[in-house]
């Protein structure tokens, strides 16, 4: 009997954890985190810069698809249904070390599919570090269905707001190119 309670617990316990992966988590959470009630398809994203390309984000964009994308998927199996393109918009394209005054802010828009074509995430920051951080934000929410091989996001639509909770703690560092080989000469 007691053997029978304990696989009971532990199922109930397996399935509340699979109940509560469907609400997607990022780390760091962000200031503001408005989900939905839909699950919407994704493919491998086509990123539009809006404000002209510029190195810094056309690299991110590519990591960031290898990162998210690592399955192959039948991309006519989802129809028009499926959400593909990702628009960047960035205010500040420089691509000048961030300083302590540096804008990091973004915000992050998935719409819910819809029938009449693929809806369109938006991204918007004042700076390309803004935008990285979006980016980040974005691949912690893709999540690849084994069972029907396909790739989503849950709880859509979303709206995310977000910018580094202190200024002085950023959480990317960029260290000159010469500093870091003195660091490896130096080791």
């Amino acid at each position: 009997m007691s053997i029978r309670v304990a696989i009971l617990a532990i199922l109930v316990g397996v399935i509340s954890v699979v109940a509560e992966y469907t609400q997607p988590s990022i780390w760091p959470q962000p200031k503001s985190f408005v989900t939905g009630q839909s699950q919407t398809n994704v493919l491998p994203f086509q990123y539009v810069s809006k404000n002209g390309n510029v190195k810094t984000l056309s690299e991110a964009y590519d990591r960031n698809n290898k990162l998210i994308f690592n399955h192959a998927v039948d991309d006519a199996k989802h129809g028009k249904q499926a959400v593909y393109k990702v628009e960047v918009s960035v205010a500040d394209n420089s691509e000048a070390y961030p300083q302590l005054t540096t804008d990091e802010s973004y915000s992050l828009h998935i719409p819910s599919s819809t029938e009449s074509g693929p809806a369109v995430i938006t991204l918007t920051a004042k700076t390309i570090y803004g935008a990285l951080h979006g980016l980040q934000s974005l691949s912690q929410l893709v999540v690849y269905d084994f069972d029907a091989d396909s790739y989503f996001i849950p709880s859509t639509p979303m709206q995310i707001e977000d910018a580094p909770r202190y200024p002085h703690i950023k959480s990317v560092f960029y260290a000159p190119t010469i500093l870091c080989k003195n660091l490896f000469v130096h080791s």
